[in-house]
């Protein structure tokens, strides 16, 4: 499985399955009404502690092939939940990493 690092996906095995995990807002919304969280720190707060539902959400949800990713997340271990938590918090992170040819350097008080 060939992983899109400039799609900031992740690969993950859970439930006896590889996958690949991908952030999009249309997962974010879905993932925020599912589990009824109040904003991204909430979401990001859920996921870090391991939360088993918003977990196992976030890799239904994220998964890029929606079969696979529905199968994994009904088949998830007790114990691949903090992998599978970390994966998911992974692909947060670099969904909302910003490149540093991007955004606002005046703002941050540099040039170039």
């Amino acid at each position: 499985m060939a992983v899109n690092a400039e799609r900031g996906e992740v690969e993950v095995s859970v439930g006896g399955r590889r996958l690949t995990l991908a952030v999009t807002m249309d997962g974010l919304a879905r993932l925020s009404t599912a589990i009824g969280a109040r904003g991204l720190d909430d979401i990001n707060n859920r996921l870090s502690h391991n939360e088993p539902f918003a977990v196992r959400e976030a890799v239904e949800i994220f998964g890029t092939d929606k079969e696979v990713a529905r199968k994994a997340a009904a088949a998830m271990k007790p114990v691949e939940l903090f992998d599978a938590s970390a994966a998911v918090v992974a692909a947060l992170l670099i969904a909302f990493e910003v490149p540093k040819n991007q955004g606002n350097a005046e703002a941050a008080g540099e040039s170039g």
